[in-house]
């Protein structure tokens, strides 16, 4: 049999064996609420991690046009 085959047929078995998992009549509900839990949780995580470093990003920006034009200014080159 061919990797390729192989890799066609691994993949499709995972995702049978997901779709299972979440489509079981008894417990599968409570699965896909767990699941869309954790993806909201990870979501704002990573919203969260994204304003932190985007904050970061400016006040280090402003920090550097700061002292840019202080440098500038006491250097004689701004009016």
């Amino acid at each position: 049999m061919r990797v390729r085959s192989l890799v066609t047929l691994g993949t499709g078995a995972a995702l049978g064996a997901g779709a299972m998992y979440l489509l079981d009549p008894d417990h599968g509900p409570a699965r896909r609420r767990e699941a869309r839990r954790n993806a909201l949780r990870e979501a704002r995580r990573g919203a969260v991690r994204a304003a932190q470093r985007a904050a970061r990003q400016a006040e280090e920006a402003a920090t550097a046009a700061a002292t840019g034009f202080v440098e500038a200014r006491s250097a004689g080159r701004t009016p």
